[in-house]
C-alpha cells in the first residue's frame, strides 16, 4: 500500500466532492436490488458509479481504489451483459465493497495511508462466479452489442483523424436527440477529470451516444476542452442543462438533432 497519496489539492478536492455521489448512487442501488435483484436500471446505476470511481480514482492516482473497483465492475459487467444472476454472495462483496471503498476514501482525504489489508477480499471479488439467467438470444447478442459500442466508441482512443462513425440505430429510441455543447473553463488534467463527471451525469439523464472530439484525444494533444456531447433523453432542454450545473463547466448550447446530423460539424 501507498504510505500517502501525491495529487493536487484541487484534483483531490474535485474528487472528494464527486466520489461522494457515486457512493451514494452504489449504496442506493444495493439497498433496491436487495429486494429485486433483476433490477435492470439499478444494476446499470451501480455499474455506472463503480465505473466513474474507477476512472476518476485513477486519474488521481489512488490505484488502491482504482484495481479495487476495476475487479468490482468486472464482477457486475457478467451480470450486466452476460446474463449472470446477481447472487447472495455477490451482493455481500458488493456491499463490503462500498464500505472498504468509503474507508479508503476518508484515509485519502486525510492523506494518510490506507493500513487495512484487503487481499482475502480482493480473492473473493476475483472468484464470482454466478449462475446464467435464461435469455432469448437477441437479447444477449443486443447486450453483447452494447458492450462492444461501448467499448469501441468511448473507452478507447481512436487513431489520430480518425472519427469513429455512429449508427443511426445508435441514435434511436426514446426521447429526443441533443447535441450538447460543453466547454470546460479550466485545462489539462483538471479538465479531463471534470468531464469524466460530465460524463456521468449524462448517462444519468439518458442515453450518452458519443462525445466528439473524444476526451482522450483532447488530453492527448493538449487541446482546450471543448467539446459536444450526443445524448437521446426524455428530459426538457432546460432539465438537462440542469443536471450539468457543475463548477467550472459551461453548457455552451443545446440542440435537436437528427440520427444523420451526428456526424457533421457544428458549432455553438
Amino acid at each position: 500500500m501507498s504510505s500517502t497519496w501525491e495529487v493536487k489539492e484541487e484534483y483531490r478536492q474535485i474528487f472528494l466532492e464527486e466520489s461522494q455521489d457515486q457512493i451514494q448512487e452504489w449504496e442506493e442501488s444495493l439497498l433496491a436490488l436487495e429486494k429485486n435483484p433483476r433490477d435492470t436500471e439499478q444494476i446499470d446505476t451501480m455499474f455506472r458509479a463503480i465505473h466513474t470511481l474507477k476512472g476518476s480514482s485513477g486519474f488521481v492516482g489512488f490505484k488502491e481504489l482504482q484495481g479495487m473497483a476495476h475487479d468490482l465492475e468486472s464482477a457486475l459487467q457478467n451480470v450486466r451483459d452476460e446474463g449472470v444472476e446477481l447472487t447472495g454472495e455477490m451482493m455481500e462483496v458488493f456491499f463490503e465493497g462500498h464500505d472498504i471503498s468509503l474507508r479508503m476514501i476518508e484515509a485519502f482525504s486525510l492523506d494518510e495511508p490506507f493500513g487495512e489489508e484487503i487481499d482475502e477480499f480482493m480473492g473473493r471479488v476475483r472468484s464470482l462466479e454466478g449462475v446464467p439467467l435464461e435469455k432469448a438470444p437477441d437479447q444477449v447478442k443486443e447486450k453483447k452489442a452494447e458492450k462492444e459500442a461501448r467499448e469501441t466508441g468511448r473507452e478507447e482512443v481512436p487513431a489520430q483523424g480518425e472519427e469513429p462513425a455512429i449508427e443511426t440505430k445508435d441514435a434511436e429510441g426514446n426521447g429526443e436527440l441533443y447535441r450538447v455543447g460543453i466547454e470546460i473553463e479550466v485545462e489539462g488534467k483538471e479538465a479531463f477529470l471534470r468531464s469524466l463527471f460530465v460524463q456521468q451525469r449524462i448517462e444519468e439523464a439518458g442515453h450518452l451516444i458519443d462525445i466528439k472530439p473524444p476526451l482522450n484525444d483532447l488530453l492527448a494533444k493538449g487541446a482546450e476542452f471543448k467539446y459536444d456531447v450526443f445524448i437521446r433523453t426524455e428530459q426538457t432542454q432546460e432539465q438537462l442543462e440542469k443536471s450539468l450545473n457543475l463548477d467550472r463547466v459551461k453548457v455552451t448550447g443545446i440542440s435537436k438533432e437528427e440520427g444523420a446530423k451526428i456526424l457533421e460539424p457544428h458549432g455553438f
